[in-house]
């Protein structure tokens, strides 16, 4: 068994193999196997947060200590073809299913067709590869809050310029439409973290939502509670209802949507 390098998880996984000719064909005993498979996902640490942040970490112990264990290899999942094993397509598809948010995994397989799990996880691998709203403010730091460089003004240009041609390349160009929502993040010190996680979250369900100003102003309102139910847009909706703490702020209480569908899912069509 593979050594485990963030020491998260300490279970003997030897006996549970299974071979690629291993073949089992009645249906309880499939039934069964994923089960007992579903059960040890549970154990998997870190679970993969709804904003997409610790995708790398989450995937590296998937494949690193429960794929290689299961399936003997560890590029199950960027193989292009479909898997024709119907147990072991159903065993490691539950092993996401079970580590990941339930809202992350119904938005993913809403838009594939006869999703399968190599689609899935390909789908959550593409999704999260795009910058998140952390990593943009992160990468802007030095543009929107600088220190002083008094006596080195030189080298800080060049720190400038470098940052900047990597904020172009995740924002796009940098135009006041897209600079407009970072200036206003930076200027809400206070309320930060809570709007950086609103806006991955809704990137986490709809990665091509695009952040204008208006968001961040309608985030920071809905923090402070300086709204009324029928200003919330979907945006604000998916968000207040998935966070803690926040509700209490509502004159009204907790705002609920109309409808079955939750706030997240209905993002992913907006």
């Amino acid at each position: 068994m593979p050594s485990n390098k963030d020491n998260t998880m300490a279970v003997d996984l030897s006996s549970l193999k299974i071979q690629d000719n291993d073949i089992v064909s009645q249906a309880d005993k499939q039934a069964e196997s994923v089960n007992c498979f579903s059960s040890l996902a549970d154990k998997i640490q870190p679970k993969l947060s709804l904003d997409g942040s610790n995708f790398k970490l989450w995937s590296r112990v998937m494949i690193d200590t429960w794929v290689s264990c299961f399936f003997g290899n560890y590029d199950y999942f960027d193989r292009s073809e479909r898997d024709t094993d119907y147990r072991r397509n159903l065993v490691a598809l539950s092993l996401i299913r079970n580590s990941i948010n339930r809202n992350l995994f119904q938005s993913i397989v809403s838009q594939l067709y006869m999703p399968n799990t190599r689609s899935v996880y390909q789908s959550l691998k593409k999704r999260f590869s795009k910058s998140s709203w952390a990593a943009i403010v992160q990468q802007a730091q030095c543009i929107f809050r600088p220190t002083d460089q008094s006596l080195n003004l030189v080298n800080h240009l060049v720190v400038v310029q470098a940052a900047l041609d990597a904020l172009q390349s995740q924002v796009g160009n940098l135009t006041l439409e897209n600079l407009l929502p970072i200036i206003l993040y930076f200027s809400a010190q206070q309320l930060q973290g809570k709007i950086t996680t609103a806006l991955d979250t809704c990137k986490a369900i709809n990665p091509s939502i695009e952040i204008h100003a208006n968001n961040v102003l309608s985030i920071a309102n809905c923090i402070q509670g300086k709204y009324t139910p029928e200003d919330l847009s979907p945006l604000q909706i998916s968000w207040l209802e998935s966070s803690q703490g926040i509700e209490d702020h509502s004159p009204k209480g907790k705002f609920k949507h109309p409808g079955n569908q939750t706030s997240l899912t209905r993002l992913s069509h907006h």
